[in-house]
């Protein structure tokens, strides 16, 4: 479960921008409680189940959402970039001199199975130069990776990632992330985190190059429809039913 998302230079973003499934105010209708927020952490926090982004067109909606597909694909696919290829994800804010040269920075902030992750990371074109996953196991939060390539800093708690020291940090490459080079590598934690990424979904448009066709879903999975339909009706868009069919078109 994502429950806050931190970015900067970024797109069509240059200034840092968050966006937080947390609740906004201590005040909860008793009777919508149940409805609209997921309680975790014995109930120390309370997290929105779906959240609605609006605003008109053309502005940044797509780019926030493709943003979110950038963590996944980069967290999935670092450790497969060759030693000489340069990060392709790197797409910083254009519109300024100073920008277009500088980092990008990523965080989100997840639970799974009710312990709470900070993980980030800021890359250029050609390496990450930091990277950082924090964990909380107790009320205390548990540094997992630490790295800054300015200050030839790799650190990886091996109490957390079994087998850490047997990874080499010639592994770890400048290009590639610790923990998708740690997952690659069969670690547990790691991989745990990684299943994690690889169930985030994101449906933009078909001009995307995406696995995903939702054309295709919904001819092949009942089951998908009724998900699509059911998440509508949470998001109050008064849509009752999805029909869609194939033409050719002479041309």
């Amino acid at each position: 479960m994502i429950i806050e998302l931190n970015f900067k230079n970024l797109r069509s973003f240059k200034d840092e921008q968050s966006f937080s499934m947390l609740t906004w105010s201590k005040k909860i209708k008793e009777k919508n409680k149940d409805d609209n927020f997921y309680s975790v952490l014995n109930n120390d926090i309370k997290v929105l189940k779906t959240a609605v982004i609006f605003w008109q067109n053309a502005w940044w909606k797509t780019n926030f959402l493709k943003i979110i597909d950038f963590i996944k694909r980069i967290v999935l696919n670092s450790h497969k970039i060759n030693p000489t290829d340069t990060i392709n994800w790197y797409d910083p804010y254009l519109l300024d001199k100073k920008s277009k040269t500088q980092p990008s920075f990523l965080e989100v902030k997840f639970l799974i199975n009710d312990i709470r992750y900070t993980y980030s990371f800021s890359f250029n074109k050609n390496k990450f130069l930091s990277e950082k996953l924090i964990a909380y196991y107790s009320s205390k939060p548990t540094i997992v990776i630490d790295i800054d390539r300015k200050k030839e800093k790799i650190e990886i708690n091996s109490k957390i990632m079994k087998w850490a020291e047997l990874i080499k940090k010639e592994w770890i490459r400048e290009n590639t992330l610790a923990l998708s080079v740690l997952a690659d590598k069969n670690n547990e934690e790691a991989r745990k985190i990684l299943s994690f990424f690889s169930n985030i979904y994101v449906f933009i448009s078909w001009t995307w190059n995406y696995d995903l066709d939702t054309m295709k879903m919904l001819d092949e999975d009942p089951k998908f429809k009724f998900f699509l339909l059911q998440l509508m009706k949470d998001c109050d868009l008064w849509i009752h039913d999805i029909v869609h069919e194939t033409k050719k078109i002479k041309f």
